[in-house]
């Protein structure tokens, strides 16, 4: 559901972080849902890394928009 749209939040985010702005509204008007995670990982590239699994799953967890947490 969120695939689609990863790039975009990936570049908003990106470059309201550098710009020093909260970039929470902007990231999420590009994810196209009410929730966003800005992990460069999907759910793949975790299953595909068992060596890293926990601490890439967890930092994947941290990703999401603070309220789905």
């Amino acid at each position: 559901m969120l695939e689609p749209n990863k790039p975009a939040v990936q570049t908003e985010k990106t470059k309201h972080e550098a710009a020093k702005i909260n970039r929470e509204p902007f990231v999420l008007r590009n994810s196209g849902q009410l929730f966003y995670n800005t992990s460069p990982l999907d759910l793949k590239e975790l299953m595909g890394d068992q060596d890293h699994i926990g601490e890439n799953f967890a930092s994947y967890i941290e990703a999401f928009l603070p309220a789905v947490g």
